[in-house]
């Protein structure tokens, strides 16, 4: 799903840019009342234009530029097959994009991320928006079968069985938390921080 953004708050004005879905942008003015629509003019990403209401979600917990590039840079490379069964390179280059450092490093596997950050001690705590969120998830890659740990990044707030996670397995994609934890012999470990969050 999309949001167009229009040059000028009317269903009449030239569309400028769209805006994918779990992408977070700043509101920056309105509201403009017209067309029998409430707009709002939203920037972020390089992009910037006026939004009809009604297709927006107000985005829960602490606003940080990076974290919302890091995720637009992410959706923006839904259904990539580059990064099969490199759900920790795909998190690392995403953050990357975004403008974060990270820290901890080399960290290996996504299980051995999930130990140096320690997402168990998250496991029972509400996961927020833009967190690395951990699985244990074993299989074998490149002839060697083991627990490689599988981790995406958290497209809401919320509790880990009910938000929606972009992760890299079989190619790019986004799959509800509860699904990855319940349905892919995946147990969820937890989630953390693992980049400089000032």
């Amino acid at each position: 799903y999309y949001l167009k953004l229009m040059a000028q708050p009317d269903l009449a004005s030239k569309i400028v840019g769209i805006v994918y879905d779990y992408v977070g942008m700043r509101v920056v003015d309105g509201p403009v009342e017209k067309d029998g629509i409430t707009w709002w003019k939203l920037e972020g990403h390089g992009k910037s234009g006026w939004a009809d209401e009604r297709f927006l979600t107000e985005i829960e917990g602490e606003w940080d530029p990076r974290v919302e590039s890091a995720i637009a840079w992410a959706i923006e490379n839904i259904g990539r097959t580059d990064y099969d069964y490199r759900c920790l390179g795909f998190v690392q280059d995403a953050y990357r994009n975004g403008g974060l450092t990270l820290t901890g490093l080399p960290w290996g596997t996504a299980k051995n991320a999930a130990t140096i950050f320690k997402a168990e001690a998250n496991k029972d705590i509400i996961v927020p928006r833009g967190a690395a969120v951990f699985y244990n998830w074993e299989g074998t890659v490149g002839g060697t079968t083991q627990n490689w740990g599988h981790v995406g990044i958290a497209l809401q707030t919320g509790k880990h069985d009910e938000i929606d996670v972009i992760n890299a397995l079989e190619g790019v994609n986004i799959d509800s938390g509860g699904y990855l934890a319940y349905y892919t012999n995946m147990d969820y470990i937890g989630w953390a921080w693992v980049f400089k969050k000032n």
